[in-house]
C-alpha cells in the first residue's frame, strides 16, 4: 500500500476556509437584514464620478453615477429603512445587468449567488485534484466564453 503524501499547506487552507466560512455568514446576515433595511456604502472618486453598492430586498446593487461637483476620494456608508425604498425589478433569477433609466449602470445580484459561491470557495481548496496545464487553458477558455456571452447578453 502506498502512503499518501502529506497535505501541502494545511495551515493557509484552514485559514481560506475560516474566511470563506465568515464571509458566507456574513452575506447570509446581510441577505436577511435587506427585507428590513437598506445598507449602502458610496465611494466618491476624483472627478464627476461615484460608484454605490447597497443591499437591499435580498440583493446586492452595484451602480456607477454621475456627479454635479468634483470631489475627492470619500467613502460614506449609510443605513435606511424599507419605508423609503422601493422594490426593484429584477430579471434572469434576480440578475440585472444594463442601464438604469437616468442613464446609470446598474449591476444586480442576488445575495443567495454570493453566500453560495463563497460555501464553494471554502470546501473547494479540500478537494483532491490536479490539473495538467491542458485541463486549466481548457478550464480558462470556458470562462473567457461565459464572460463574453454575459457581456453580450447585457449590451443586447
Amino acid at each position: 500500500m502506498e502512503a499518501k503524501p502529506p497535505i501541502r499547506f494545511r495551515k493557509l487552507r484552514i485559514a481560506w476556509s475560516v474566511a470563506c466560512g465568515i464571509a458566507c455568514v456574513f452575506l447570509i446576515v446581510l441577505w436577511v437584514r435587506g427585507y428590513w433595511c437598506v445598507d449602502r456604502v458610496t465611494v466618491f472618486m476624483p472627478g464627476f464620478r461615484y460608484v454605490s453598492v447597497r443591499a437591499t430586498w435580498g440583493c446586492i446593487e452595484i451602480g456607477e453615477f454621475r456627479n454635479d461637483h468634483p470631489m475627492n476620494w470619500h467613502v460614506f456608508l449609510d443605513s435606511d429603512s424599507m419605508a423609503n425604498s422601493i422594490m426593484p425589478r429584477f430579471h434572469y433569477l434576480g440578475f440585472r445587468f444594463g442601464e438604469d433609466a437616468g442613464g446609470y449602470t446598474i449591476y444586480a445580484f442576488p445575495i443567495w449567488f454570493s453566500a453560495i459561491f463563497m460555501m464553494l470557495c471554502s470546501t473547494a481548496v479540500w478537494l483532491p485534484w490536479q490539473c495538467s496545464l491542458r485541463t486549466l487553458l481548457i478550464v480558462t477558455t470556458l470562462v473567457a466564453v461565459v464572460l463574453g456571452l454575459a457581456v453580450w447578453v447585457a449590451r443586447n
